[in-house]
């Protein structure tokens, strides 16, 4: 069938569908610069949060290991903000540690995560897709494992998470007024007792593209 111009249904389809590729193109365009902002911003809040702690890192007891909790406890940084989801990126597992005169971040936003990142460019900041740490065993090259911590007081589990060694002192002075600065002196300076779990979570690299 023609119209009234002489142009087929068929042709008609063809130019319908050349358009739609066209738009979808450009859609798929303006998606991908917009994730790729998302990391750089990403990238760029880990580097304010290196630079925060790093210029402040005296005011605390342990300057080589400092928590995004520390620094918002002691108001010199407010909460992150995740770019690239809702909330706020975690105040426990992120960290600015130093190690040999180099400095390296740790930021997890959701489920994603630079860790213990060098950051020198923000163009090139490694990225990954984390899962929630379970206790369930999970096996794969993309597991990634760890053991962490938690208290029993009188028996019983104190905290609904389990935390990092090097944390857990610092949520048990909080929570008990009890001032403990290592691990160690948890069970030297409190009558709690610590417990350990293996957790497991899958990592994979994020491809960014352009």
């Amino acid at each position: 069938m023609r119209n009234n111009r002489g142009i087929g249904t068929k042709e008609i389809a063809i130019v319908i569908l050349a358009g739609l590729f066209i738009f979808a193109g450009l859609f798929m365009t303006v998606l991908k610069g917009a994730s790729k902002q998302k990391m750089i911003t990403f990238s760029e809040n880990a580097l304010t949060f290196q630079k925060t702690a790093v210029g402040n890192q005296f005011t605390f007891t342990n300057p080589e290991l400092i928590y995004l909790q520390e620094l918002i406890e002691e108001k010199v940084m407010n909460d992150i903000k995740n770019p690239l989801g809702s909330g706020n990126c975690s105040r426990e597992e992120s960290k600015v540690a130093t190690r040999d005169g180099h400095v390296y971040t740790t930021l997890k936003c959701g489920k994603y995560l630079i860790d213990d990142a060098e950051i020198k460019d923000t163009n090139k900041v490694t990225v990954y897709l984390v899962s929630e740490w379970t206790d369930k065993k999970l096996t794969g090259k993309d597991v990634e494992e760890k053991v962490l911590y938690n208290v029993k007081d009188s028996g019983k589990i104190v905290f609904d998470e389990y935390y990092e060694d090097t944390y857990l002192p610092h949520k048990i002075s909080k929570e008990y007024g009890e001032y403990v600065r290592t691990f160690d002196a948890i069970e030297r300076k409190t009558s709690l007792k610590t417990v350990s779990k293996t957790f497991y979570r899958t990592k994979t690299k994020v491809k960014v593209k352009d």
